[in-house]
């Protein structure tokens, strides 16, 4: 047994050297080429506080203390990136998942989502070089003009093509939670709440909540919307949007 104990032995110190080397090797040169590819896609001034490797659990990469935009329009504490390591031999280069922490979004970085994500002029459409299998959000929150919603946590998967499948929300307290899926250019929404208070507007604290509907980038066509508080019920269809801060309209039958 004596060989089996000095493998275990060896096997430890080999962890331990993996997990300590990181910390010796310096990747902040690399964040003023990254600050610049990045800041050339969105057209957006980008800056990043730290860039470090770690090889546990599995090798991946952890960027800190992001920013993007003049005026902090995208905040974030910390985005690891795990790629998948065979894929780093190929031609196509394979993200495992991305993993982002105390993201902060604004209204003007919601306006500008739709020219940050169409594909640039002149280049043709051809199979990306990177795919990302998944996205996962951890205490993300939104603040519009004059609303806020979350922190929430969300989980996003995605094709080979890095185009999103499902989605799903769910706000920290799991008062809310709300799915989502891609249907050809819009985005099917189904949406279920309990003892959930509107973020906006009157505190109207809903005993529990159903909404499904059709959402694009800018709006939301809510072909059913139900719910139960103080006693009595509301069931009838709506639309929002939130292009330039929150709008809401419908019609709905209320009882009781």
């Amino acid at each position: 047994m004596k060989w089996l104990k000095r493998v275990a032995i060896v096997m430890g110190l080999l962890l331990v050297i993996l997990a300590a080397v990181p910390f010796f090797i310096s990747l902040d040169d690399y964040i003023p080429q990254i600050e610049k590819a990045v800041s050339t896609r969105l057209k957006e001034p980008v800056k990043i506080g730290g860039l470090r490797a770690s090889a546990l659990p599995l090798p991946h990469v952890v960027i800190n203390d992001i920013m993007v935009g003049k005026t902090g329009d995208i905040k974030v504490g910390k985005v690891t990136v795990t790629p998948d390591l065979l894929s780093l031999l190929g031609s196509v280069k394979v993200i495992s998942s991305i993993e982002i922490d105390s993201l902060v979004l604004t209204q003007k970085a919601v306006d500008k989502i739709p020219a940050w994500t169409k594909p640039e002029s002149g280049k043709p459409s051809s199979q990306p070089q990177v795919v990302v299998q998944s996205i996962r959000l951890d205490n993300a929150l939104v603040r519009l003009d004059k609303v806020s919603f979350g922190p929430f946590d969300a989980r996003l998967r995605l094709n080979s093509k890095s185009e999103p499948e499902d989605a799903s929300i769910t706000t920290r307290d799991g008062k809310l939670k709300a799915f989502i899926k891609p249907d050809k250019s819009n985005y099917l929404i189904d949406v279920s709440a309990k003892s959930w208070t509107l973020p906006a507007g009157p505190a109207v604290l809903f005993d529990e909540l159903t909404i499904k509907g059709v959402a694009t980038l800018n709006d939301a066509n809510l072909s059913r919307v139900y719910a139960r508080l103080y006693g009595g019920t509301v069931n009838g269809k709506a639309s929002v949007g939130w292009r330039k801060g929150l709008q809401l309209k419908g019609s709905f039958d209320v009882s009781r």
